[in-house]
């Protein structure tokens, strides 16, 4: 019998962890904001007021996502950087 050594993997980085699953999460929210393009086919009715109420609210999630993901200086305030 041959015994096989097993390595213990790395422990993975902040960063390694943010890209694995920040992909991941982006797959997951492009396959639901498809899923609820769906809704536009000829098979439901809408309004031109629920179409408008439905963009800003992905309009303001999406912008309150990204918000938190901006670096934070000291003190909580949003870091400015040109370059």
């Amino acid at each position: 019998m041959q015994a096989t050594a097993r390595r213990a993997a790395a422990p993975e980085s902040k960063h390694d962890r943010f890209i694995r699953l920040g992909n991941k999460r982006i797959d997951q929210a492009m396959y639901w904001l498809q899923r609820l393009a769906l809704l536009g086919s000829s098979n439901y009715e809408r309004t031109a007021e629920e179409v408008k109420a439905i963009r800003a609210a992905l309009h303001r999630e999406v912008d309150a996502a990204c918000d938190q993901l901006e670096p934070r200086a000291k003190g909580g305030r949003v870091e400015h950087r040109l370059l």
